[in-house]
C-alpha cells in the first residue's frame, strides 16, 4: 500500500515526533512517503534512519511567508497526483490543506488533531485551517477528548469516523536516551546545575501557552530548589519578557538548556516535572517524565494531561497561577516517594501509552478505513 504522511513541522515537539514515529513504523511494511511542510532537525535522529530516503520537505509552512490556502491545496494536489497514494495521513490541523487535496483526488484522508481552541483559532487566522475541514476528511484522530471537543465545536459539520487515539511514546527509547551524557546547563552566573538542590523541570518551546512565565515566577518563589527549562527560549513575546527579566534579575536558580535532541537526559536529572501549560491537548512530556520515574504535577483544566496526573501524579484543579504552583511544589519537595507507588505507576503507564501497544489500534482504524491491512 502507498501511504503519504504529512507533518506540519520537523522540530522536536510532540506532534511532529508522533508523525515521524508513525511513518517510521508504517514504512517497515508499506511504500511510504513522509512529507514535512517545514525544515527541521527531527529527521536527523538515528531512530528515523529508515525513512531518510523517503522524506520530502515542501517549505509550504506559513512560517516561510503568506501562501494562500488554495495555493497550498494546489501544490498538495500536484504532489499527491504524482505519488498516487492509497491513503493520506495529515498529522496536524496545520496540514489540513492536504486533506482537501486528497478529497479532490478521491484519496481517503485522515486528519490527526493535536490542537485545542487557541491553536485552532491561530491556524485559522494564519489561513492554514478552514473551518469546513470536516467535509474533506474520512477519519478524525485526536490526541485527547479535549482536542476532539474543541475541533468539533469550532468547525462546521460532522466527521464520518472518529478515533480517540490519545498519545504514544517509545518507552524503551526514552529510557535509553535518558542514560546518555549531556552537558549540564549553567545559570547566568556560571553555576552548573547539580544535585545540591531539588530540581524542578519543564520542557517545551518557551511560550505563554506553555506557561514559561509561570515557571519562571515559580522559580523565583522557591529559591531552595533549582528550576530547569528544557528547550529553546526564543518562543514568543512572553518568553522575551521573561528572559529580559531573568537577565536583569540574574535569578540564581533558573537554568535553560536551549534546543536539544535529547530532552530525556535532562528530564532524568530532575526530581519533579511541573507542566505549566495553560493549554496543551495531551503533551507527550507528561508520560515521558512518568516513564522516567519522575513525580509530575499539572493544572487540571488545561488539556488531557490530568488523565495521567490524577492517578500517577498530581493534578491541580482551580486557577492556573504561579502562587498555587509554588505552594504545592514546596509540599512536593518535602514529600517522599514509595517504591510500591513507582512500580504500579510504571505498569499502568506502559499499558496506556507504549508505542508497541498503541500502534496496533491505530493500524486497525486505518485498515477499517481503506478496507485493507495497514
Amino acid at each position: 500500500m502507498k501511504i503519504v504522511v504529512v507533518s506540519h513541522d520537523a522540530d522536536f515537539t510532540g506532534a511532529p515526533r508522533i508523525a515521524f514515529d508513525i511513518a517510521c513504523e508504517l514504512a517497515k511494511e508499506h511504500d511510504l512517503r513522509l512529507v514535512s511542510k517545514r525544515e527541521g532537525p527531527l529527521i536527523g535522529l538515528p531512530k528515523y534512519s529508515n525513512i531518510v530516503d523517503r522524506y520530502t520537505v515542501t517549505r509550504t509552512s506559513h512560517v516561510y511567508g503568506s501562501i494562500p490556502f488554495n495555493e497550498r491545496v494546489r501544490r498538495a494536489v500536484v504532489m499527491l497526483g504524482d505519488l498516487k497514494p492509497d491513503l493520506l495521513y495529515a498529522n496536524s490541523c496545520g496540514s489540513s490543506e492536504w486533506c482537501v487535496a486528497a478529497h479532490l483526488l478521491g484519496i481517503p484522508a485522515v486528519l490527526h488533531t493535536h490542537e485545542m481552541a487557541q491553536g485552532l483559532m491561530s491556524l485559522s487566522a494564519a489561513d492554514v485551517l478552514k473551518f469546513d475541514i470536516p467535509r474533506y476528511i474520512d477519519l478524525l484522530i485526536s490526541a485527547s477528548q479535549e482536542a476532539t471537543d474543541d475541533f468539533l465545536e469550532l468547525t462546521c459539520g460532522s466527521v464520518p469516523r472518529h478515533f480517540l487515539f490519545g498519545i504514544m511514546i517509545d518507552i524503551s527509547y526514552i529510557k535509553s536516551m535518558a542514560e546518555e551524557s549531556v552537558v549540564p546547563p549553567k545559570n547566568l552566573s556560571g553555576r552548573q546545575l547539580s544535585k545540591d538542590k531539588p530540581i524542578v523541570a519543564m520542557c517545551g518551546f518557551a511560550t505563554e501557552r506553555k506557561g514559561f512565565d509561570i515557571f519562571y515566577e515559580t522559580a523565583k518563589g522557591i529559591p531552595e530548589a533549582d528550576f530547569l527549562w528544557i528547550g529553546p527560549v526564543s518562543g514568543d513575546a512572553t518568553a522575551s519578557q521573561v528572559m529580559h527579566a531573568y537577565n536583569a534579575e540574574r535569578t540564581d536558580n533558573f537554568f535553560v538548556t536551549g534546543e536539544t535532541p535529547n530532552p530525556y537526559a535532562y528530564i532524568g536529572m530532575c526530581d519533579i516535572f511541573a507542566l505549566t501549560s495553560i493549554e496543551d491537548p495531551n503533551p507527550l512530556v507528561v508520560p515521558e517524565a512518568l516513564a522516567l520515574g519522575k513525580r509530575v504535577v499539572s493544572f487540571q483544566n488545561t488539556g488531557g494531561s490530568w488523565r495521567w496526573t490524577r492517578t500517577l501524579g498530581y493534578s491541580l484543579s482551580g486557577a492556573i497561577s504561579s502562587d498555587r504552583l509554588t505552594s504545592f511544589l514546596r509540599r512536593m519537595i518535602r514529600a517522599p516517594r514509595t517504591a510500591g507507588w513507582m512500580k504500579a505507576q510504571s505498569s499502568e503507564l506502559e499499558d496506556a501509552v507504549d508505542l508497541n501497544l498503541r500502534l496496533p489500534a491505530l493500524r486497525q482504524q486505518l485498515s477499517d478505513l481503506v478496507g485493507a491491512p495497514v
